[in-house]
């Protein structure tokens, strides 16, 4: 009798122990099932979120493929080498990198992409974002009025080849605004140098700490910033993972506007929108010689296919190498065209 109901306790252990296994696996379903709904929720708010935003797209913020470069894309890299390897035989240019990333997949397609490059120009971008960064807290900052006294700047040396349109002129106020269309769209060296006094070091400092990108001048004052590492700013503010929504879309129609149309946007249909940004750079050589470098960098809004391209050179003359950069823009706006173009 005792055996009997010393196997009967055990039975109910047992039992009351599956029971309690049932429960947690029904429970744990439950749970995922509510876990999973909630994300459909959630995901499809944020798709509902994006359908209104001109230049970004906010949905793409992930790195899924920033290391794969696609079967697909095969063709492009040998295309731009072909084009790349055209330029070098004429002369026109002496050093050249490429980056293509396709912004809707995140395919990327990189020929000497770590190649480092004097940025010069291209460095009114983080400048420009450190002033929208600041606005995001106290939105007065861009209704600030600053004056430019030219004198200030008559010593720093740089000099700028590729003239804006229209300059600041000495004694006059200007906005934080301003400044920034003017440091943007016109290129305005002037400009740039204004806000950057009145811009603290850390602050733009951290623009590049938060991006993960080395800040400028610490490893070199020459060549320290690789096309593919310039590129995160553009891949950044199309995602709108640094600045809100409504600062990215102003940053990039700042950027839609430059008034440089040569390089870039010369090798794609006038039709066809482009957010990007120059920069040159001209230095002496000990051997004599007068090295240059342009680079062009920006979004090409081809219709429901846009795509992030930027090229660096290093050559002697400016028109060769803004020549250079036409025709390598051209054969990837044609490889892209083709890609999509009605079969």
């Amino acid at each position: 009798m005792h055996t009997l109901l010393t196997l009967l306790y055990k039975y109910k252990i047992i039992l009351a122990l599956f029971g309690v296994l049932c429960i947690g696996i029904l429970v744990g379903m439950l749970t995922m099932r509510i876990a999973f709904k909630e994300q459909d929720n959630m995901l499809s708010a944020i798709i509902h979120s994006t359908s209104e935003g001109r230049y970004t797209n906010p949905i793409l913020d992930c790195e899924l493929f920033q290391n794969d470069e696609y079967s697909s894309f095969k063709k492009l890299e040998y295309k731009i080498n072909q084009a790349i390897k055209q330029q070098k035989d004429k002369g026109n240019a002496e050093l050249i990198s490429v980056y293509f990333r396709d912004m809707n997949t995140g395919a990327w397609v990189g020929i000497n992409e770590k190649q480092p490059f004097s940025p010069a120009s291209l460095l009114k971008v983080p400048i420009m974002m450190a002033y929208f960064k600041l606005s995001e807290k106290d939105p007065s900052i861009l209704t600030r009025e600053l004056t430019f006294i030219q004198e200030n700047y008559a010593d720093l040396g740089i000099t700028q080849n590729i003239l804006p349109t229209h300059s600041l002129q000495t004694n006059n106020k200007y906005t934080v605004n301003d400044l920034l269309s003017r440091m943007i769209i016109n290129s305005d060296n002037y400009a740039q140098f204004l806000l950057m006094d009145n811009l603290k070091i850390s602050e733009l400092d951290s623009v590049y700490l938060d991006l993960g990108i080395n800040i400028p001048g610490v490893r070199n004052t020459e060549d320290f910033m690789s096309v593919k590492e310039y590129a995160s700013f553009f891949r950044i503010l199309y995602n709108s993972t640094y600045l809100t929504r409504e600062r990215s879309e102003e940053a990039l129609s700042l950027l839609s506007q430059v008034e440089y149309n040569k390089a870039l946007k010369a090798g794609i249909p006038p039709t066809i929108e482009v957010a990007h940004k120059f920069g040159e750079r001209s230095y002496p050589q000990e051997d004599g010689r007068e090295i240059r470098q342009l680079h062009d960098c920006g979004i090409i809004y081809y219709p429901e296919k846009p795509y992030l391209l930027c090229v660096m050179t290093r050559g002697e003359d400016f028109e060769s190498l803004s020549i250079t950069i036409k025709d390598i823009s051209h054969v990837v706006y044609q490889e892209v065209s083709s890609r999509n173009s009605p079969k």
